[in-house]
């Protein structure tokens, strides 16, 4: 699977501004200080996978929430590739681990250094556009 220059656009624009309106708001209600958005696509082949980590790195402050668009088709269980989302340091109000299915339209969004996380692997291409609200540090 390649990604288009065309797909890149078409769902650039239109995230990036409902990702600022939910800036705006995680600030308002949660006095976080998020100034920017880093973002990459995820491509991840058949048969592919990432191990447990924290998005936010050790001694590394910048990275504050974790957000994760989905964009599959379709998607099934047997397509595996699920996030599974494992208890952090802190209690958490759901069951944890948690398997979320990376279906197209789904966003997941969680404290970048809360929660350790994993991508199961997956029997078809999976696609993402993953990224952090940043602070200054």
């Amino acid at each position: 699977m390649t990604i288009s220059a065309g797909l890149i656009q078409m769902i650039r624009r239109p995230y990036f501004n409902e990702l600022e309106i939910l800036r705006h708001h995680i600030n308002s209600k949660l006095f976080l200080g998020l100034f920017e958005f880093e973002g990459h696509f995820a491509l991840y082949p058949p048969g592919s996978f990432y191990n447990v980590h924290y998005d936010r790195f050790i001694g590394a402050l910048e990275r504050v929430v974790t957000c994760i668009l989905y964009l599959n088709h379709e998607w099934k269980s047997e397509d595996g590739g699920a996030l599974q989302v494992h208890e952090g340091t802190t209690a958490s109000a759901l069951p944890l681990p948690l398997q979320v299915l990376p279906q197209g339209g789904r966003l997941v969004c969680f404290l970048s250094e809360e929660f350790p996380h994993e991508v199961l692997a997956s029997n078809r291409d999976r696609l993402c556009l993953t990224g952090w609200f940043r602070i200054r540090s």
